[in-house]
């Protein structure tokens, strides 16, 4: 029973994500969709250049756990590699409501503390603080090879993460939070790229976005001039936007070619 349910919810989530899928990864491609199906704005970083490339990264080794990143842009001078997840970070409704069933499921059948059952139900308002935990609770040793929580461990994201004055968040993305972090590196990019920073950016009730600047030693240095060439070149527009399913699929179809 057990397995029908992961299996269950597994579906769920990767059938969200098949809907979602752009197979075009330049960086207008992505500009394109992102401005039509959600409304906001994205400029090319000056400095930097688009790869046309996809990146799958392991958040450490022998974890399952990878984000897919794209665009990939890389700076003129080589000291940082910028890579957008690939996905959405939104959840409709629709979708929250059928996580909320499989996690009542999950827990009814198995109790509260099985691994599966411990983290709350993902919505769009919580999403980028379980994606933020996983990361760095794979990292930091409080989850197993398959980015679950362990019984009997409590991690401590805010410990872990830094968040920009609110002035700042609304002055550089028109946003209502930006949350920084470290994420150790044991598999450099490319052999040269062993540092990196994540960014997530979030506004209410809209689709957030998750970033990875990987940086070589030197680049490291200049990490402020990197993080402040990001003002900007993602903002929400002022808009009364709501998700609509088959916008959002035109857009794919759109931008996917």
């Amino acid at each position: 029973m057990k397995t029908t349910t992961i299996t269950l919810l597994t579906l769920l989530l990767s059938s969200s994500l098949f809907a979602q899928n752009k197979s075009n990864d330049s960086f207008d491609a992505n500009a394109g969709y992102y401005a039509d199906a959600f409304d906001v704005e994205w400029t090319m970083p000056k400095g930097m250049t688009d790869m046309n490339t996809r990146e799958s990264m392991t958040v450490r080794q022998g974890y399952r756990l990878v984000h897919t990143n794209s665009p990939v842009l890389r700076s003129e001078d080589g000291g940082c590699v910028l890579m957008y997840g690939s996905e959405p970070l939104f959840i409709s409704d629709d979708l929250a409501k059928l996580f909320e069933e499989g996690k009542n499921l999950t827990r009814k059948l198995h109790g509260a503390q099985d691994p599966d059952a411990i983290d709350p139900a993902g919505n769009n308002d919580n999403e980028h603080r379980l994606r933020m935990s996983s990361e760095l609770g794979v990292i930091y040793g409080y989850r197993d090879e398959m980015a679950r929580p362990i019984p009997g461990k409590t991690f401590s994201l805010d410990e872990h993460i830094s968040v920009l004055p609110e002035k700042t968040a609304r002055k550089w993305f028109n946003a209502d939070s930006v949350f920084v972090y470290d994420l150790p590196v044991d598999d450099p990019y490319q052999g040269i790229y062993n540092h990196c920073t994540g960014v997530v950016i979030t506004k209410k009730g809209r689709t957030g976005f998750a970033l990875k600047l990987y940086f070589t030693d030197e680049g490291k240095k200049n990490e402020k001039r990197y993080m402040q060439s990001l003002r900007k070149t993602i903002w929400y527009r002022d808009t009364d936007w709501k998700y609509d399913r088959e916008n959002d699929k035109q857009a794919i179809r759109k931008y996917s070619k």
